[in-house]
């Protein structure tokens, strides 16, 4: 930024600083035909005629501004624009949000993050965010910036206010998704039946012609992989989303994303599975998350629908992370930032336990010390299911074994599920004590009490299906037959019938999924194991593809045998040597390796047929401090 720029704020007369756009005479120059763009592209700003004024103002004299909400790309700041006559490099994104927002005849006053933080002054940064949600709150309402026309973005922009409207009066915001499991049964309540005939009516009127091609390039902006977007959404009810010169309220346009859901499932339910298969079919187009409209944006919208519903729910840090980190291949919002540290912070403001962690904003850290901060934080107040996070093949060099990397997206994982949380509970009912204090030499390492369960003796094969329609029967049956051979040469199985049903279950770890839920294997799935077993290719069986299904949410483990007999699925990374323990309070066992001095490298979780439900747990065995480092 410009010398002189800034001067300092007094946080104790809770400054922030406005950014004036001045007005200009101008209209907003076309692209050229020449010079196509799409939604993220912003090469078509010229901001030499944009003036501004930056003022320090508090917000206890009530100012007026608008709060701007936008994505701030990854280009460097080559876009001039002038800042109290001074010119102010700034990312082309933001420069081709201030020409369109230059008006002709007034001034708009804003709050923008890039100039109205000194981004070169850390101790500002940190206390500026920590009153994020006041500066929001305070402002007049949130603009959220899409970027420039492109794509057929207006024809989008129309079809969401037409979709959106007509949803409204037939009282979309009404439907819940826990109407959904009775939606199609015949003895509905006045209320459901109601709402049922009218969207029911409005999604047959419409057809698939209600899913425009522009929505999905729409749906689809950098914009909505912002963590800040949480924020910004959530935390004001005047929001106005504009994309290019069109804009739209963000009743209407979250009711249009939601309402595309429901039609994609509605509609669906009525065609056979003949009308998928059709490549032509417009069906297929919009059946799968790929090609749905509403993905991310609905994500977002659920997440403002929850801030303010009448119950005033919020969520806890780890529900946050859980919910924008775990991949857990159904409806991931996948969230990122510029700088790694706003992967915590940005979702501080929504947390019911912020306080309680005592996590606050403080970009004098590093992105090790935030992540093991904040993970030290979790575990401490008995949220121990994230050490499951930790087993990603991206690891920040520095970062401890047993702190996730938040700046990458974690693997599904056995310990925690944010629809039905936990499936297991390998440490029976056994509370998590507490931290035990870092050792003196390693302040990076954490002290967990728990068992040892055996050591791992033999591996097989790293089970790495591919995740399309090339699924690898040869691959299958191979992690299949390695099961089998290790359960057969375990002593803990004393009958082939016992053998086998651990057969039957390693190779899913004990689970089934049903669209978008995941649960214990019930006693159907013999049959799936043996459809997919006997196949010479896993083929069109609805039994193997269920089967199939669960398997290939085994991804990067392979089944192992321990000294103790026990049979089960641990990380791709173990290695014969490693421990089988389990942490008080965790629901699943982890995988623990030796490492210098009496520490422990944590290594992941893993699933252990027979000791999931707190099996091999007695008042006998002495409890173990395991130190991680």
């Amino acid at each position: 930024m410009a010398p002189g720029l800034y001067r300092s704020l007094d946080p104790q007369k809770r400054e922030i600083r406005v950014l004036t756009i001045l007005t200009c005479g101008d209209h907003i120059p076309a692209v050229p035909p020449t010079q196509p763009v799409t939604g993220d592209d912003d090469s078509s700003t010229n901001a030499a005629d944009i003036h501004c004024v930056l003022q320090t103002v508090s917000l206890d004299d009530e100012p007026s501004y608008t709060a701007l909400s936008y994505n701030w790309g990854t280009d460097a700041p080559s876009t001039a624009v002038l800042i109290n006559s001074k010119p102010v490099f700034v990312r082309r994104n933001l420069a081709t949000a201030l020409r369109h927002l230059q008006q002709k005849d007034r001034s708009l006053n804003i709050w923008v993050d890039a100039i109205c933080i000194n981004q070169n002054d850390n101790k500002e940064k940190s206390h500026q965010v920590q009153m994020m949600t006041k500066i929001y709150e305070r402002s007049i309402g949130v603009l959220v910036w899409l970027g420039p026309a492109a794509d057929e973005s207006d024809a989008a922009m129309e079809k969401l206010k037409d979709i959106g409207e007509k949803a409204i009066d037939a009282g979309m915001q009404d439907f819940r998704a826990t109407d959904m499991p009775n939606w199609f049964n015949p003895d509905l309540d006045e209320r459901l039946q109601r709402l049922k005939t009218s969207l029911d009516g409005l999604a047959e009127r419409e057809g698939l012609e209600i899913f425009h091609p522009a929505l999905i390039p729409l749906s689809k902006r950098i914009y909505w992989t912002r963590v800040w977007v949480l924020q910004e959404f959530s935390i004001h009810k005047l929001v106005i989303i504009q994309c290019g010169s069109k804009k739209l309220d963000v009743t209407t346009f979250g009711t249009a994303f939601n309402f595309f859901a429901f039609a994609r499932w509605t509609l669906s339910s009525r065609f056979k599975l003949e009308d998928y298969r059709d490549p032509k079919s417009k069906l297929r187009s919009v059946s799968g998350n790929e090609n749905s409209p509403s993905g991310a944006p609905n994500q977002l919208f659920a997440a403002r629908r929850r801030y303010y519903s009448e119950t005033g729910e919020r969520e806890t840090l780890f529900s946050l992370l859980e919910r924008t980190c775990i991949g857990d291949n159904f409806a991931l919002l996948a969230l990122h930032a510029t700088d790694p540290r706003d992967k915590i912070y940005g979702l501080l403001s929504l947390t019911t336990d912020s306080e309680q962690l005592g996590i606050l904003p403080d970009y004098e850290k590093s992105v090790i010390e935030v992540y093991t901060d904040t993970s030290r934080a979790l575990i401490a107040v008995g949220e121990t299911s994230i050490l499951s996070w930790c087993q990603q093949s991206e690891r920040l060099e520095g970062l401890p074994s047993w702190v996730p990397n938040f700046s990458s997206d974690i693997p599904p994982a056995y310990g925690a599920n944010r629809r039905t949380r936990s499936l297991f509970c390998a440490s029976s009912n056994t509370k998590f004590p507490g931290l035990s204090l870092s050792l003196p030499d390693d302040p990076h390492s954490i002290g967990l009490s728990g068992v040892k369960v055996g050591i791992i003796t033999d591996l097989g094969s790293v089970w790495t299906p591919e995740l399309d329609s090339t699924w690898s029967w040869k691959d299958a049956t191979r992690l299949i037959h390695e099961v089998e051979a290790f359960c057969k040469h375990s002593p803990l199985f004393t009958s082939p019938e016992q053998a086998l049903n651990a057969s039957v279950r390693i190779p899913c770890a004990d689970q089934q999924y049903y669209g978008n839920t995941r649960r214990r294997a019930s006693s159907p799935i013999r049959s799936q194991y043996d459809k997919i077993r006997s196949m010479g290719e896993v083929g069109s069986d609805h039994d193997a593809i269920l089967y199939r299904h669960a398997m290939t949410f085994q991804r990067d483990r392979r089944p192992f045998l321990s000294n103790s007999g026990h049979v089960g699925l641990a990380p791709a990374r173990a290695e014969p040597g490693d421990c089988i323990c389990i942490i008080f309070g965790s629901p699943v066992p982890y995988i623990l390796r030796a490492s210098i001095e009496g520490k422990y490298v944590l290594v992941g979780e893993a699933y252990v047929y027979g000791i999931m439900d707190g099996e091999c747990l007695n008042h006998d065995q002495a409890p173990l401090t395991f130190f991680i480092h």
